[in-house]
């Protein structure tokens, strides 16, 4: 499995370490209780329903998140769009202050009902053309020196930046603040901050509620 074959690719980069590979679907109650026993969560799950998730667990758990995501997609003309979008964010905001999660109504419903087939409209090479390992690289770059500017302190908020590849080849980076990226078509999960488990409880996700406690 690929949860194996990497955690062994860790071992041998830092033989000294201790690596834990939980093969469990993130939404498991075996991989939440891993999750919630870390000091930070990173996320760089493709799938939208995993993502939203992470962003959950951070709040109700109070972990610090770095979430990462990046894609190429397809262009009007011979060039495509790519792109990456890493952010931390701090246990007093959520997901949603720092532009949310995409495909967010199709997360939730997959979260609401597991039992549905959860497979998307159009494949996943009708929505994006691919990867790119050098923007993949670019962006674990960028957020794992986001977690060394917070351990150090230098980033003390929540904060995130978008990078795009121009049909010119120069790379674009946009910050990301908070109050200014909100994601309007999406709740907020501040109101279940420190909630623990009880926060990621069917009955809780239902309500959907927005504001903060």
């Amino acid at each position: 499995r690929k949860v194996h074959a990497c955690a062994s690719h860790l071992q041998q980069v830092n033989s000294g370490g201790v690596i834990n590979a939980v093969a469990y679907a993130v939404a498991s109650h075996e991989a939440l209780q891993h999750a919630a026993g870390c000091d930070v969560l990173f996320c760089c799950a493709a799938d939208p329903a995993a993502r939203l998730v992470v962003a959950c667990l951070a709040v109700t758990h109070l972990r610090l998140l770095i979430d990462v995501g990046t894609g190429v997609f397809f262009g009007d003309g011979p060039w495509r769009h790519a792109g990456a979008e890493v952010r931390l964010v701090y246990p007093d905001n959520c997901i949603a202050d720092l532009g949310g999660v995409a495909q967010f109504a199709r997360a939730y419903n997959t979260l609401r009902h597991p039992r549905l087939p959860a497979r998307p409209q159009t494949e996943w090479h009708q929505q994006r053309s691919g990867s790119l390992a050098t923007l993949n690289h670019l962006a674990a770059g960028a957020a794992v020196q986001m977690l060394a500017d917070a351990v150090c302190e230098r980033i003390t908020e929540s904060t995130g930046q978008v990078i795009e590849l121009g049909e010119d080849g120069v790379l674009r980076v946009t910050p990301l603040v908070v109050g200014r990226t909100p994601a309007d078509d999406q709740p907020c999960f501040c109101r279940y901050r420190g909630a623990g488990d009880r926060g990621l409880s069917s009955d809780a996700m239902a309500q959907r509620g927005t504001g903060s406690a």
